[in-house]
């Protein structure tokens, strides 16, 4: 499969912190501009469940079946349930793209603040400063894997 045709039909699972209504509208807006871009999104915060195991078969499933796992990874420590999807993804074998919009930086280490086991896990880490969503597009035409 060509490259032009997989990046038009590669999944993505967009994992992303989604407990606060900015969090939400965020990931609804970066969800619609890879869309646009020509991509699948899977967003957990659309998951319709009856209980708490049928989101975790869900999101489980998702990842299972994605073709690329791209995650926000802003805040002071990742999200938990973020942290969470990278490592299944990442013990699957699965292209993973961290994305930190975050400014806050520690000076005590070179990641920014960002545990070193998220950057490792990462197929490509990318520190946006500039237009979030169009860096956010950049980064899954470019991952960098087959």
């Amino acid at each position: 499969m060509d490259r032009a045709k997989l990046e038009a039909t590669m999944t993505i699972f967009l994992s992303a912190p989604l407990f606060s209504a900015a969090e939400a509208q965020f990931n609804l807006k970066l969800r619609d501009v890879l869309v646009q871009a020509g991509f699948d999104v899977f967003l957990p915060q659309e998951i319709v469940f009856s209980d708490e195991a049928d989101i975790f078969r869900q999101d489980v499933e998702a990842v299972r079946n994605c073709d690329l796992l791209l995650a926000i990874v802003d805040g002071t420590d990742v999200d938990s349930g973020v942290g969470w999807e990278i490592g299944f993804a990442y013990s699957l074998g699965k292209p993973i793209v961290a994305l930190r919009t975050d400014f806050r930086r520690r000076a005590e280490t070179r990641l920014g603040g960002v545990n070193l086991m998220i950057v490792q896990s990462a197929s490509k880490y990318v520190e946006v400063e500039g237009d979030v969503f169009e860096a956010a597009v950049e980064a899954v035409k470019n991952h960098g894997c087959p």
